[in-house]
């Protein structure tokens, strides 16, 4: 109001009985009329889950009344499709450093995209990774799937891990050093024998130098 002051406030329109009473899903939205724009009506309805809107405008006389058949036709010839459905599997996302390669999920909700039952419209959805690194928890965020229509992305929802991956030593390693996993397994591997070999060999070398110095080893060495 004048004073700056927040007012609730309850309209009825006489809209109600001809939009409100006979529109399956009605819920909103205004009515308006002036000299120059005739009557007019913004209306909208849910169904399903999905909302669509109508607006009228320069209508004669019952611009809500026209609003019905238009929502009709919106629901009917651009039925919405669900291409991810709260809590229901969705595809496997890449983890770096765990002791599994990828992680299977679920979506964080449910996304819908509106089809044409006369066609000309490719639906296409990907999975995007955030590049997660384990360890990773039940329920975390470590992707999103996109879906587009015709080439353009018109939404997207978060994808959530549906089951826990812990990490791995030895990829984290491997990682750190720049390799890729497999060769970086390898080096730690061949590293590993390597040493091993090289203390195997330290071992003998100060075993053959005590041997030449005893008795035996000494007389050994003459008869050769």
């Amino acid at each position: 109001n004048a004073a700056g002051q927040t007012v609730a406030m309850v309209v009825q329109s006489k809209a109600r009985k001809s939009f409100y009473d006979k529109c399956e899903g009605a819920d909103g939205i205004k009515t308006g009329f002036t000299n120059p724009a005739r009557h007019c009506y913004v209306g909208s309805a849910t169904r399903g889950g999905r909302r669509l809107i109508g607006v009228i405008l320069a209508a004669p006389s019952n611009a809500s009344g026209d609003t019905i058949p238009l929502l009709n036709w919106g629901f009917s010839r651009f039925p919405a499709r669900a291409v991810a459905v709260k809590n229901t599997s969705v595809g496997r996302v890449a983890v770096r450093s765990g002791e599994e390669a990828d992680v299977p999920t679920v979506a964080a909700k449910t996304l819908h995209v509106p089809t044409d039952v006369k066609g000309g419209r490719k639906i296409e959805t990907e999975i995007v990774s955030t590049d997660a690194v384990a360890p990773i928890a039940k329920g975390q965020i470590i992707g999103k799937l996109v879906a587009r229509v015709n080439g353009k992305s018109v939404g997207e929802v978060p994808l959530l891990a549906a089951k826990p991956v812990a990490r791995s030593v030895m990829k984290a390693v491997a990682h750190s050093q720049g390799f890729p996993v497999g060769v970086g397994l390898g080096a730690i591997g061949a590293g590993a024998l390597a040493l091993i070999g090289v203390r195997h060999g330290r071992v003998n070398g100060r075993r053959g130098s005590a041997a030449s110095k005893s008795p035996g080893g000494r007389r050994g060495g003459g008869a050769a």
